[in-house]
Parts: structure tokens; C-alpha cells; sequence
């Protein structure tokens, strides 16, 4: 597959075929992301597919400087932010579990899944939004430190303690729902 830097030159000549390519790559990163951020499914597509739109008015005029990923995932971040300013609301925890991918062994496996999915979800959202943000782009996103400090502009040594204070809460939530 081309380099991101390449298909970015292709997009900004006006290729629509760069566009594509974009989207396939990046499309079910920034939807897991959106749909562990906000926690409906419905909300997350609509969300991933405004942040692609708005990238493809800018062909001719991107200019970037880091990584495409981070640039897709920060507008992902920023929208589901706008989401919820605009909603008044936060994130409740997930009911749809069909949004992750579980394994389909059986619909025992499945089962067990979609439940450990539910209390995962719920734990995210008892978190506050700045460990929650954290916790997903680097878990489920694949960002690096840096790329998470940009967006929440911050610096990497208070991503790095965001994580592991996230982490640590997660093992507490979810240790405390497991001995119920």
C-alpha cells in the first residue's frame, strides 16, 4: 500500500482514488475510536463520516506536517467533543455491543463478549474524559505519546501518567464488577 505521505501529494493533486485509499485504511481505526469515545455506534459513524468529509473538501490545501492517523484521529476527537458540548450529555456506558469485534467461536464465546464488552464499556465511562481519551487512542488507536499530547495539548509526560492512572482505575472498576 502506498505511503501515507504519497497518497496525502495524490489527494491534494485531486486524485479521488488517494481518497479512497485513505478511507479504507483509516476508516475502522477512527470508528473504534469514535465508538470507544462516545459509546453509540449510530453516533460514531456519523461522526467518522463527517471527519472524512471535511478531509476531502481540503484536497489541494492539506498541509501536514505528523502523521495522517493523528490528523484523522484529532478530528475525530475534537467532533466527539463538539458531540457531547452540544448534547450536554457524557458518555453512558455501551449497549450495543455488536460495535466490537468479538470472536464468533460459538455464541457461548460471543456471549462472554458481548458482556465483557458491556462492563469494558461502562468502566470507560466512569472514567473522566481526559483518562478515557487517553486510554483509547493509545489502546485501541495505536498512538503513540506524542501523537495523544498534540491532541489533548498537553505535554507526553502527563499522557503517560493519564495512561497508567487510566489503566490503573480500568483494573479497579473492572476488578470490583468481576467479584460481584
Amino acid at each position: 500500500m502506498l505511503s501515507d505521505r504519497i497518497l496525502i501529494w495524490k489527494f491534494n493533486k485531486g486524485s479521488a482514488d488517494a481518497l479512497r485509499r485513505i478511507y479504507e485504511k483509516y476508516r475502522g481505526t477512527m470508528l473504534t475510536v469514535a465508538t470507544a469515545l462516545c459509546h453509540d455506534v449510530h453516533a460514531a459513524e456519523d461522526i467518522v463520516q463527517d471527519c472524512f468529509i471535511s478531509f476531502a473538501r481540503m484536497s489541494g490545501q492539506l498541509g501536514m506536517r505528523g502523521s495522517l492517523k493523528a490528523y484523522l484521529a484529532t478530528c475525530v476527537v475534537n467532533r466527539v467533543r463538539d458531540h457531547y458540548r452540544r448534547s450536554r450529555t457524557r458518555p453512558t456506558e455501551l449497549t450495543k455491543p455488536d460495535s466490537y469485534q468479538c470472536p464468533k467461536d460459538g455464541p457461548e464465546t460471543a456471549a462472554i463478549c458481548n458482556e465483557q464488552m458491556l462492563k469494558l464499556g461502562g468502566a470507560l465511562a466512569n472514567m473522566s474524559a481526559e483518562l478515557r481519551e487517553v486510554v483509547i487512542l493509545r489502546s485501541r488507536g495505536g498512538m503513540t505519546y506524542q501523537e495523544i499530547a498534540k491532541i489533548q495539548d498537553v505535554s507526553v509526560p502527563t499522557v503517560q501518567r493519564r495512561y497508567h492512572s487510566g489503566l490503573d482505575k480500568l483494573r479497579v472498576l473492572l476488578n470490583s464488577e468481576f467479584e460481584k
